[in-house]
């Protein structure tokens, strides 16, 4: 079994995750990739089909006369700048409801095939748990296989799901500033280094804090697991003996330390949004201010600041998505590491069954001088057994049972 260290949990583990995929996911992966490029140029064609609309809207005749829009004209038959409206208008409308479509589809894909990739590694944890020998079993807490089928892997599609709206919002980000540097390069560089400085700065402070919240979920959430096991297991004694607020005062301290934690990643993740916004609008405005005192004037400038606003309403959004993902999958690597754990447990299927004789059993099984110890205690349980067992009974606590 691969030993992966808690106290130093890296991004390879994600990558570790790669190798437990089939290769059908794998395949998905990639097709998914190249939607999401395709995706984030459609964004490219929706922010510059808002250049020609408010153009048509305030300068009709420049947008009439200039050379891009030339073969437009011709195609369309359009001999005046007033007939552009329509076309202009229909053309901006159905490039906003295309990348809308487009974005829905990519949400869809991307949020079906994250937990489904979850439900191949449960199914995966699963088969491999129940093929080890039988001293691997009675070595470990059952509610650490128990949190990890479920609530880890569970966790994990969340942050597989959000690794891949992280490389997503990459992609955006990626193309929307190309489209914003071909608008403006000095404001887009401005843009970019005020926008990127902010959550650089964000990025630093919370790392460490991500970091111990990661381990808290991880180990929380099996004790508490294992606290809800033995008080169900032993509710008849608990009710004997009136030991219920003992069972409950472990299972509060566990549980209110992984809410604890999972309320602190939530809020990290969420809380630099409101304070970019804000930044966002001050750089809006003092971008209005600047065109609105140029040469041409704000009505000259007018289509060009609705493009670069266009383009900061859907860059922000990106930028937060981006840094919300990398908290979330930040906040919650432990679990993933957890994860690797079981999904590395040697598979033992079916190996001893092909070596094996087939014995012929017709009326007792007798065993002689049989022993027998766990790996892990230094004495055997069993010590020099000589027992009979015939056909059709089973032995219990020392007796015969029909």
């Amino acid at each position: 079994m691969i030993n992966h260290s808690k106290s130093n949990i890296k991004y390879s583990a994600l990558l570790s995750l790669w190798g437990h995929l089939s290769r059908r996911r794998q395949k998905q992966f990639w097709i998914l990739l190249l939607l999401m490029i395709f995706a984030s140029m459609v964004e490219i064609i929706s922010i510059g089909a808002v250049l020609p609309f408010l153009g048509v809207l305030t300068a009709p005749e420049q947008v009439y006369q200039h050379h891009l829009m030339q073969t437009f004209n011709h195609l369309f038959s359009i001999d005046t700048p007033e007939q552009l409206l329509l076309p202009i208008t229909i053309v901006f409308i159905g490039a906003t409801l295309f990348a809308a479509t487009i974005r829905l589809m990519l949400l869809y894909i991307m949020t079906r095939l994250s937990f489904a990739v979850g439900a191949e590694l449960s199914i995966n944890i699963y088969n491999r748990t129940l093929h080890q020998d039988y001293a691997v079993h009675v070595s470990r807490n059952s509610s650490e296989i128990i949190t990890g089928v479920t609530s880890k892997v569970s966790t994990v599609s969340g942050i597989l799901q959000a690794t891949i709206t992280f490389i997503n919002a990459l992609f955006l980000i990626l193309f929307i500033s190309i489209a914003l540097t071909i608008l403006d390069p000095m404001i887009a560089i401005i843009s970019a280094v005020s926008f990127g400085s902010m959550y650089s700065i964000v990025t630093f402070v919370v790392r460490k804090r991500l970091h111990e919240n990661s381990s808290n979920i991880a180990t929380e959430s099996t004790r508490a697991i294992k606290s809800l096991q033995e008080g169900l297991n032993n509710i008849r004694d608990i009710i004997l003996d009136g030991s219920q607020k003992f069972y409950r005062s472990i299972y509060n301290a566990s549980d209110l330390k992984l809410k604890t934690a999972q309320a602190n990643n939530l809020f990290i993740s969420g809380s630099p949004k409101y304070l970019v916004e804000s930044f966002g609008m001050v750089i809006i405005s003092g971008i209005a201010f600047s065109l609105s005192n140029s040469e041409d004037g704000i009505l000259e400038s007018l289509p060009l600041l609705g493009a670069l606003v266009l383009g900061a309403q859907r860059l922000l959004p990106a930028i937060q998505q981006g840094f919300s993902m990398w908290a979330h999958i930040a906040g919650q690597k432990a679990s993933v590491t957890d994860v690797l754990e079981l999904l590395d447990q040697s598979n033992l299927s079916d190996v001893k069954n092909h070596n094996a004789e087939l014995i012929i059993f017709n009326k007792s099984i007798e065993l002689r001088g049989v022993s027998f110890g766990y790996a892990s205690s230094a004495h055997d349980v069993l010590i020099d057994i000589n027992i009979n067992i015939k056909k059709g009974l089973k032995v219990q606590e020392g007796t015969y049972n029909d």
